[in-house]
């Protein structure tokens, strides 16, 4: 069976256009136990963008910069790629002419951002929906903040130098990133954020905690929806939530939970819309539904 796709042959295409290019991925081990040694080849470096020490505690947790070598090779890390990259948001590819070396720098120097009260955080451009929501990838439909967080100057740094990044979606889509940039405006590194970045930032990583918060909690509400399905129904529902203008993350969660035990019943059960309704003209309060729902 040919194990390798569309999007294989998209970065066959890309090889054989520019045979300069060298091929890494970021592997983040915190999303999938056995990277980034499942990828790893004999001969090719990898290296924890955090430079914690392989098979470290910290490294187990956290991304990975990996040569893959070309696509045109088919090799062992290609053949990982091609079979999880729908299952697991683990990976992302980047083509560049930069050694290892640079490139490791350039993207350790963007692992850690400034807020506006000096503090740092960890910008995690390894995960493809967060990476998303940075650049404001246009053709990725599943973002729940669709960006660009990131000003011009912000993803100048970040896309210094490399000449094509791609990352797989929540519904396992490939997506391309436009990596021009431009050269008369770098920010240094660490990258610096506004209030407003942050607030969006949080905001986009918002239908992760209600989802996780869920399936170690009460799994079996949404047991019935696929993966994908969970979250665009939490990022409906949050939607919601902030029409009715409820802030607390215990409130936004029971409110989801709602909206997952009753499903359509909302629609047809008479007492239900019609609680439903009162909630959503401001006639009640969220702590006084629950009382009025059959």
């Amino acid at each position: 069976m040919n194990i390798y796709s569309r999007d294989h042959e998209i970065f066959e295409e890309v090889a054989r256009g520019n045979g300069l290019l060298k091929w890494y991925a970021i592997a983040d081990s915190a999303q999938q136990k056995g990277l980034p040694f499942a990828i790893q080849q004999p001969g090719f470096q990898a290296r924890c963008l955090f430079d914690s020490r392989q098979r470290s505690p910290v490294a187990a947790q956290t991304p990975h910069l990996v040569e893959i070598g070309s696509p045109l090779n088919k090799n062992a890390a290609w053949r990982w790629i091609s079979n999880h990259r729908r299952v697991d948001a683990c990976i992302t590819v980047i083509a560049a002419q930069l050694d290892f070396k640079f490139l490791w720098n350039q993207l350790s120097g963007c692992t850690e951002c400034t807020l506006p009260d000096g503090d740092t955080i960890f910008l995690a451009f390894w995960d493809p929906a967060v990476l998303g929501s940075l650049i404001g990838q246009p053709d990725d439909h599943t973002l729940h903040v669709k960006g660009p967080v990131l000003h011009p100057a912000q993803k100048s740094a970040l896309f210094r130098s490399l000449k094509n990044w791609w990352y797989w979606d929540r519904c396992g889509t490939m997506h391309s990133i436009n990596v021009s940039v431009n050269k008369a405006a770098y920010e240094v590194f660490p990258i610096r954020l506004s209030q407003v970045q942050v607030d969006e930032l949080v905001e986009a990583s918002v239908p992760d905690h209600i989802l996780y918060y869920i399936e170690s909690n009460q799994p079996n509400i949404f047991a019935d929806l696929a993966p994908f399905h969970r979250y665009e129904f939490i990022a409906q529902s949050l939607a919601k939530a902030r029409e009715i203008e409820l802030s607390s993350m215990k409130d936004i969660v029971n409110f989801v939970c709602l909206e997952l035990i009753y499903r359509e019943r909302i629609h047809h059960d008479k007492i239900a819309m019609h609680a439903f309704e009162k909630l959503f003209r401001r006639e009640i309060a969220f702590k006084d539904l629950i009382n009025q729902l059959p």
